[in-house]
């Protein structure tokens, strides 16, 4: 897998995302970069709205992350996929330890999300072919808006190295979630995983704008 230097790209500003009741909202570009504001309202005494802020921070993963990737991938297809997968697949498909391979390719890859610097979510993307996986979220953060917005990350990064085209294998839980970021595919097929398991899957893609990816107005 190439490896992509976080250095060698143009770092476009992102907009603001606000997570407003688990309903995604944007605002006027940032310049703040890739500091993702979440305001969470609950309901309080005789319907006034409490307001509780908290930063979402996506940045690009480091070797020390690796363990932390590999914990919420394993809680999150256990989380997630039980029911739509067999549960043998299930086991193998999250037993043994973290291997080499895994920790290099977080390292080289993979973004995660933080919340007060605690990890709660990955994403990876391959800057060579635009391949995006490992869009992981940690279960009680599930339908909080942080998959969003890692989606929303990194298909910036993706415009900014000068792709047009996403594409992922969706696990048939996540379809619809991806279908909610833009992307399309309907057809099953099979993923072969790097532990030798055949999964059931949806190929699925994503073109980016043109106009975007030229910086057109």
């Amino acid at each position: 897998m190439a490896q992509s230097s976080d250095n060698s790209l143009t770092m476009p500003r992102l907009e603001r995302w606000i997570v407003c009741n688990n309903a995604l909202v944007t605002f006027p570009r940032s310049p703040n970069g890739f500091e993702i504001e979440h305001l969470l309202l609950r309901v309080g005494q005789r319907g006034r709205s409490l307001a509780e802020s908290m930063k979402l921070v996506i940045r690009k993963a480091e070797l020390k992350d690796a363990i932390a990737a590999w914990n919420i991938r394993n809680v999150a297809i256990l989380a997630q996929c039980t029911g739509h997968y067999p549960n043998e697949q299930l086991a193998a498909w999250t037993a043994g330890e973290i291997t080499d391979a895994f920790i290099q390719s977080v390292a080289r890859h993979w973004y995660v999300a933080t919340l007060n610097e605690s990890v709660v979510g990955t994403g990876m993307l391959d800057h060579a072919n635009g391949q995006v996986d490992a869009v992981f979220v940690r279960p009680e953060r599930m339908g909080t808006g942080v998959g969003h917005s890692i989606m929303a990350h990194l298909e910036s990064r993706a415009i900014a190295a000068g792709l047009t085209l996403l594409t992922l294998n969706s696990t048939l839980n996540a379809a619809p979630f991806y279908r909610k970021c833009g992307f399309v595919g309907e057809q099953r097929g099979v993923y072969e995983s790097s532990r030798g398991i055949s999964l059931a899957c949806i190929p699925m893609a994503k073109q980016l704008a043109r106009a975007a990816v030229a910086g057109e107005q």
